[in-house]
């Protein structure tokens, strides 16, 4: 009985091994590609290249075929066969977007995909290496990184990209991450599902983004399928996605998308709630260089950074005018490339050497707007200028950017709101002072739950924890754009710093919403008599109604009228304390201005 068994596990074997070479020998796969959008330009950035194997058998699924293929030592050819049925039909549907292409570390450094295979088989369908992302999966445990940044250095050479596939999901992943250097990292779609309600996501990928903007890298998240986890992504910066809800994987792939159609945030910034940044004085890390001109050559710059040994950074200016930066790493590296660089270059003028992307900034520049401009432009320097009316002030690098970022969202957090992690009075006030000093048109909205303290007396405090935390939560939902601040500024008091239009209709959403939901925080006996018995402030026995909502509203209009926020609060306080003179969930509008003698 044993020899029958093991001879039934060896012909099942070898027919396993059959079917794999006789699907690398017939190539007989096809590929789907799926878009990967460029949230910022509204376009598609390319297309992943995913492989579906035989209809109707155990293996069409990648997974499986792959599994397959490995467990018999055919992974490499299994690969080799999908690349070239992958690139063919990429030619064929005359796609010009970047195609990005799967590839195993065990594929990447066998000799023969060193061999240029993938190479050969652009030429032979006229695509350009510079076309091609060569996407390595972190599916498998790799422990030679040299061999594998050698590999990565190897097809880099010929013109290709490198993107670092689901990270998180996988082994070592920021040690791959480190030692790659990858052009783009697509973030796993684990910890994009569900990011808008998950604060841990929301700051592991906020990470992320910090991360790749110092390192000069792109990120991509997967498997986003609802417009909420897509503004969330935006929120936090992110400028490129890929998943459903664009567009599903497909053998003719969309070649536009309805934008129109699609729920996007009108302006990329980082969200308010989660990281308040305040309008920064950009002197602050503004490194006064001394500049040079675009009439220096090549060989005149070399002599000046070998006379200033400790310059990493030389601005370029013509006519006055910021049109570049040396960076003395990259110069170098550049000039010695070749043995005779010196000779070959000397006598050129020194802009030849010169990048395009070059990012200048106003000195007057909001943090999160730089932040954004250096996320969805790399800049090859990693440094960027700054000005002053055009002019040249000073050079700045992307760290010393993180590190003022940092800094600030440090001092938010000491005043964040331990129950709702919502910025806290001081944050806010801050936000308010700067948006009156820039002029901006906004409105401000003040939240306080009625009859709280019976409940809570009544309930428990865990209980009146769960009934701040859902007007929290409504609150979020309601001003889920990036429009607003949102502040817990103590107890059951929440303020809204709105710029958009939808203040009004924002506040008679959240009553509305709280008013259904809040019978499910009493008793029965409680929902049937309306309200509690208790006792009030004064010490004497009263009834109270079912916790309801009042908000004091301080208009755009009364709003200019203010200096600070200390009028601000004084006109929201006001607007509150007669909203809560009506019954039931209610809120009044304080269209008084302060009258200055």
């Amino acid at each position: 009985m044993h020899q029958l068994f093991v001879l039934d596990q060896i012909h099942k074997e070898v027919r396993t091994i059959d079917i794999l070479n006789d699907i690398i020998r017939h190539e007989n796969v096809h590929t789907v590609f799926q878009p990967i959008v460029d949230l910022n330009r509204r376009t598609i950035l390319g297309y992943e290249a995913l492989i579906r194997g035989p209809v109707d058998t155990d293996y069409f699924r990648p997974i499986q075929l792959f599994e397959a293929a490995q467990a018999h030592k055919l992974e490499v050819q299994m690969e080799i066969m999908c690349r070239k049925v992958s690139i063919r039909q990429y030619a064929e549907l005359g796609l010009k977007e970047k195609l990005f292409l799967n590839i195993s570390p065990t594929a990447l450094m066998n000799p023969d995909f060193k061999k240029g295979k993938t190479l050969q088989y652009l030429q032979e369908y006229a695509i350009n290496p510079e076309q091609v992302v060569i996407e390595v999966t972190e599916q498998q445990k790799t422990h030679n990184y040299a061999l594998l940044a050698e590999a990565i250095t190897h097809y880099r050479n010929m013109g290709f990209t490198v993107a670092l596939d689901d990270l998180g999901d996988g082994y070592s992943g920021l040690r791959l991450w480190s030692e790659l250097l990858p052009d783009f990292i697509k973030i796993d779609k684990h910890f994009i599902n569900n990011i808008h309600n998950d604060r841990i996501k929301a700051s592991f990928v906020a990470s992320l983004h910090r991360m790749a903007t110092a390192s000069n890298c792109r990120i991509i998240a997967e498997g986003v399928e609802r417009s909420e986890e897509l503004l969330m992504l935006q929120k936090i910066g992110i400028s490129f996605a890929q998943g459903f809800y664009f567009a599903r994987p497909n053998a003719v792939p969309a070649t536009e998308l309805e934008w129109d159609k699609l729920e996007l945030s009108p302006k990329m910034k980082p969200d308010m709630t989660c990281d308040i940044i305040e309008s920064s004085d950009l002197s602050r890390i503004a490194r006064r260089v001394e500049p040079q001109s675009t009439s220096m050559l090549v060989n005149e710059i070399v002599d000046y950074l070998q006379r200033n040994p400790g310059l990493q950074l030389v601005p370029i200016l013509q006519e006055g005018r910021p049109v570049g930066i040396i960076n003395r790493h990259l110069f170098f590296n550049r000039l010695m490339a070749s043995r005779f660089g010196v000779e070959l270059y000397g006598k050129r003028p020194i802009s030849s050497f010169l990048d395009d992307k070059v990012i200048l900034v106003d000195i007057n520049s909001q943090l999160e707007d730089v932040s954004q401009r250096l996320t969805s432009t790399p800049v090859p320097e990693q440094a960027f200028i700054i000005t002053i009316e055009g002019r040249y002030h000073g050079v700045a690098t992307v760290l010393d950017l993180l590190e003022i970022i940092t800094e600030q969202k440090i001092e938010n957090a000491r005043h964040a709101n331990p129950l709702t992690l919502l910025p806290g009075i001081v944050p806010v006030n801050k936000v308010i002072n700067r948006m009156l000093k820039e002029q901006q048109p906004f409105s401000v909205a003040y939240f306080d739950l009625d009859c709280f303290k019976p409940y809570n007396d009544y309930y428990g405090y865990d209980a009146g924890d769960r009934l701040i935390q859902l007007l929290a939560d409504l609150i979020k939902k309601i001003y889920h754009h990036s429009n607003s601040l949102i502040g817990h500024i103590g107890g059951d008091d929440f303020i809204v710093v709105d710029s958009s239009h939808a203040q009004l209709e924002n506040i008679e959403n959240l009553l509305k919403s709280f008013a259904e939901q809040i019978p499910q925080y009493y008793e029965k006996a409680h929902l049937v008599d309306g309200g509690i018995n208790g006792i009030d402030r004064s010490g004497r026995a009263s009834f109270f109604h079912l916790v309801s909502v009042s908000v004091g509203v301080v208009p755009p209009e009364s709003v200019n009228s203010c200096l600070s926020h200390i009028e601000i609060a004084d006109l929201a306080s006001e607007a509150k304390k007669i909203a809560k003179k009506q019954a039931g969930n209610s809120y009044f509008i304080n269209r008084r201005a302060i009258i200055r003698v």
